[in-house]
C-alpha cells in the first residue's frame, strides 16, 4: 500500500513536471508576442517622427524665412525714417522724411500680411500634434520593452519551478526504489519459515500453490523434547496406575528400546461396543 502510494506520488510529480514545462512554453510565447508588440512600437515610433519631421519642414519653410526677413526689414526701415523725421527742421527735409516712413509703414503693412498668410496656410497644430504623437508612441515603446522583460522574468520563473518539480520527480523516484528494494527484502524474508523449536514434522498443511489464510497452520511440528504417549489400559489394571508413576515403555516400531516415562493423567473411555471401561493413560516421555 505504501509502494502504491509513492507511485502515486511520482506520478503526480512527473504530471506536474509536464504542467509546468507547459507553463514555459506559454511564457515563451507570450515572449514572443511581446517582442512583436516592441517591433511594432519601433516602427509606429519612426513613423511618427517622420510625420513630425514633415510637418517642421512644412512649417520652416524658406517662404516663411524670408517673410520673416522682409517684416524685420520693414521694421528697421520704419524706426529709421521716424528717427530722422524727429531730426529734421527744414521744411523740405520734413516732407521728405514723411514720404519715407508713410512708405516704411506700408512696406512693414505688406510684409506683416504676407507673413500672416503664410501662416495660416499651413497648420502650425500639426506639428505640436505629431510631437504629442511621438511622445505618446515613445511611451508605448517604453512599455513594450518592459513588458518583454517582466515577460522574460515569467520564463525564468517558470523554468525554475520545471526545475524543482524535475527534482520532486527524483525525489519520489528514490522513494519508490526504496520502497521496493525494502519489499523485495520483506517479501525475500517472508518465505523463510523458522520452527519456534527443535523437532520433528508431522505434517504439512499446504503445498505450492495452495490459498493460505491469515492464522491458518502450515506445518505441524512435534518437540521431541516434549512428547506425550497415550496407553489404553484396561479397569482391571487401573487401580494400580496413578499419576507421578515412572513407567517403562516398549514398543513394537522401535524394538529392543525401552522407553521411560512419567503418568500425567488418566481419562476414563467407556466402550461403545460393551459395558465395559477402559481408561487412557497419558504419559509423558
Amino acid at each position: 500500500e505504501q509502494l502504491k502510494e509513492l507511485e502515486d506520488q511520482l506520478r503526480a510529480a512527473e504530471r506536474q513536471v509536464t504542467t509546468k514545462e507547459r507553463q514555459v512554453t506559454t511564457k515563451e510565447r507570450q515572449v514572443t508576442a511581446k517582442e512583436r508588440d516592441l517591433l511594432q512600437a519601433e516602427i509606429n515610433l519612426r513613423n511618427a517622427k517622420v510625420a513630425l519631421e514633415k510637418a517642421q519642414d512644412v512649417y520652416e519653410w524658406p517662404d516663411i524665412r524670408t517673410a520673416q526677413l522682409k517684416v524685420c526689414g520693414a521694421k528697421e526701415l520704419l524706426a529709421y525714417a521716424l528717427r530722422n523725421l524727429d531730426k529734421a527742421t527744414s521744411p523740405s527735409d520734413i516732407e521728405a522724411w514723411t514720404n519715407i516712413v508713410e512708405g516704411a509703414e506700408a512696406a512693414l503693412s505688406i510684409a506683416e500680411d504676407r507673413l500672416e498668410a503664410i501662416f495660416s496656410a499651413y497648420d502650425t497644430e500639426e506639428v505640436a500634434i505629431k510631437k504629442l504623437q511621438v511622445e505618446l508612441v515613445q511611451g508605448r515603446l517604453e512599455d513594450a520593452q518592459r513588458d518583454i522583460e517582466d515577460a522574460q522574468r515569467d520564463v525564468e520563473d517558470a523554468q525554475r519551478d520545471v526545475e524543482d518539480a524535475q527534482r520532486d520527480v527524483e525525489d519520489a523516484q528514490r522513494d519508490v526504489e526504496d520502497a521496493q528494494e525494502a519489499l523485495d527484502e520483506a517479501l525475500n524474508t517472508s518465505l523463510e519459515i523458522t520452527a519456534p523449536c527443535d523437532g520433528m514434522v508431522l505434517d504439512i498443511k499446504f503445498r505450492e500453490g495452495d490459498m493460505v489464510t491469515k492464522d491458518s497452520p502450515i506445518i505441524v511440528l512435534a518437540d521431541l523434547n516434549q512428547m506425550e504417549l497415550r496407553v489404553t489400559i484396561g479397569q482391571d489394571n487401573i487401580i494400580s496406575i496413578k499419576p507421578g508413576l515412572s513407567a517403562e515403555i516398549d514398543l513394537d516400531s522401535l524394538p529392543g528400546e525401552t522407553l521411560k516415562g512419567k503418568v500425567d493423567y488418566m481419562l476414563p473411555q467407556k466402550s461403545t461396543t460393551s459395558q465395559t471401561v477402559t481408561y487412557e493413560v497419558y504419559l509423558s516421555l
